[in-house]
């Protein structure tokens, strides 16, 4: 998976600019925003993550590709 959307996700969170190396923390980023990024995440990528693993994973590309690891499927709701 590559980080792209998940890029654009932290950046409309966090409300600055994000690369691939960047620390969720470093840029400002605390609880209730991963929990904004972690519900974005599920309705926009179909993926259900928990916050833990932004906490355990903090840099964009460490955490993208914990999602891509988890392969957590949000069930259909259509």
């Amino acid at each position: 998976m590559g980080t792209t959307t998940i890029a654009e996700i932290w950046q409309e969170v966090l409300g600055v600019p994000v690369q691939d190396d960047d620390d969720f923390f470093a840029l400002g980023g605390q609880s209730l925003a991963a929990m904004e990024v972690v519900a974005a995440v599920r309705l926009r990528l179909g993926i259900t993550v928990r916050v833990r693993v932004l906490l355990e994973h903090p840099v964009l590309a460490d955490f993208a590709g914990q999602l891509a690891l988890s392969g957590e499927q949000s069930p259909d709701r259509s």
